[in-house]
């Protein structure tokens, strides 16, 4: 009897035991995925998958942009250059012919000026000359057959000094290279030589001297117009 009372006071105490730990409130049993869980926390690891092979034209499209604004710029700045040098040189060739045609349109004035006094020169000693033929032609004529006068003999000298005179001037102002020049010349020297002679011859030369310094003059004017 009484190891009867042991064998069920043991086991009442191992059930009370077994009980006990069954209804234990603040005993937490942690599970398999939680426990993973924190691992991958304490632990994280990155996985980088490449699929699909390095783009080198897309890493190198900027550095090609960049070379092609650079040699653009290049390009531009060289072009400038050379138009800026065509400018000046166009600019120097422009100023140089300027200059040139201003020069000659300077020196056609002068030259057509100075052309023009001449001829006005000419003119007037040409009209004086035939002016004083006409009056020593006038003179003889009227004497004609009659005894000259001392007055008028000494009038007649007084002429023949001042045409002579006209004579000269005349042969310096024309060229002597000149045809009709050289023409009227001789007609005035003939004019000189021939005045006591006869009238007839003295008349003759006379309309000759006025026809021909007529065409010379005219002649000279239309030179005188083109360097206008």
């Amino acid at each position: 009897m009484r190891n009867t009372i042991l064998v069920m006071m043991t086991l009442l105490s191992f059930f009370v035991q077994g009980s006990e730990e069954k209804t234990e409130p603040n005993k937490i049993e942690p599970k398999n995925e939680l426990v993973k869980s924190i691992e991958l926390i304490q632990k994280p690891e990155i996985i980088v998958n490449i699929k699909e092979p390095t783009n080198w034209y897309m890493l190198s499209l900027p550095f090609i942009t960049i070379s092609l604004v650079i040699g653009s710029t290049i390009i531009s700045i060289r072009t400038i250059n050379i138009k800026t040098e065509e400018a000046k040189d166009s600019f120097a060739k422009s100023l140089e012919t300027q200059k040139e045609i201003s020069e000659t349109q300077v020196r056609m004035t002068i030259l057509s000026e100075s052309r023009q006094k001449w001829i006005n020169t000419l003119r007037d000693e040409l009209s004086s000359f035939i002016s004083k033929l006409h009056e020593i032609e006038h003179m003889l004529d009227t004497d004609k057959g009659n005894k000259t006068k001392k007055e008028d003999h000494d009038y007649l000298t007084k002429l023949l000094s001042q045409i002579e005179l006209k004579a000269s001037k005349i042969t310096l102002l024309v060229n002597p290279s000149e045809d009709d020049h050289i023409k009227l010349i001789d007609l005035i020297n003939d004019a000189l030589i021939n005045h006591g002679k006869g009238l007839t011859d003295l008349y003759k030369i006379s309309d000759d001297i006025i026809i021909l310094s007529q065409k010379i003059l005219k002649d000279e004017w239309e030179v005188v117009k083109k360097l206008k």
